[in-house]
């Protein structure tokens, strides 16, 4: 999950249209707004928040100083239009050029996020109290601390759904996303997502049922 921090009537392309099927994006269009929502979600664990930064709108000194102190575990990037602007950045804020094409765009920004301290490429996704470790097909819960082993369809189901948190994903997409487009029954998918169900009870994520063949991830 994504936070992005631009402002509604920003003239240049919208970072948030750019991200948007390739994350699970929030956008967050003022200072105040990002109070609330930090106020609202004290569950939900971004994993960056993303500061479009290239017509320096936005105080990174509060912003920083917000997240340390309500989101201690969330990467903050700057998204600045040149070099210029790095002087301005404070070293524990990242910086993403920005590129108009949204598919290297979106990758640069994958691979700075999932960059841990030793430089090595990290698999973890958080969303809300879980974190799914692809590495070793784990499932944690937050605070509990309980670690549940999922196969490897479960993993990509719920990686699918996180993804694309707060939109309905019909059968059809599931298939072609988890399957490579061999097709399955539909019971196949409503028993992969039956047990994924099984294994979140205890945690604030649901599976819902939508109808017409669908799953939504709240």
């Amino acid at each position: 999950m994504l936070w992005v921090l631009e402002k509604k009537d920003h003239v240049l392309p919208r970072i948030t249209d750019m991200l948007i099927g390739d994350f699970a994006v929030r956008a967050v269009a003022s200072t105040q707004s990002l109070t609330s929502v930090l106020r609202i979600n004290s569950s939900q664990i971004p994993d960056a928040i993303i500061i479009d930064y290239r017509s320096k709108e936005w105080s990174l000194t509060q912003i920083l100083s917000l997240a340390l102190g309500s989101l201690p575990g969330s990467a903050l990037i700057a998204v600045v239009s040149d070099k210029n602007h790095l002087d301005e950045v404070p070293q524990s804020v990242r910086t993403l050029a920005f590129d108009p094409d949204s598919m290297p765009f979106a990758l640069s920004l994958r691979q700075l996020i999932g960059r841990d301290g030793q430089g090595k490429v990290g698999s973890n996704i958080r969303y809300r109290d879980l974190v799914l470790d692809q590495s070793n097909l784990q499932l944690k819960f937050g605070e509990s601390k309980e670690v549940v082993t999922l196969p490897q369809k479960e993993m990509q189901l719920l990686k699918l759904l996180v993804n694309h948190c707060g939109r309905v994903i019909c059968r059809e997409e599931i298939s072609s996303s988890i399957w490579s487009g061999i097709k399955v029954s539909p019971r196949t998918i409503d028993s992969h997502i039956s047990r994924l169900r099984t294994k979140l009870v205890g945690s604030n994520v649901t599976i819902r049922s939508v109808y017409g063949g669908g799953y939504l991830l709240r």
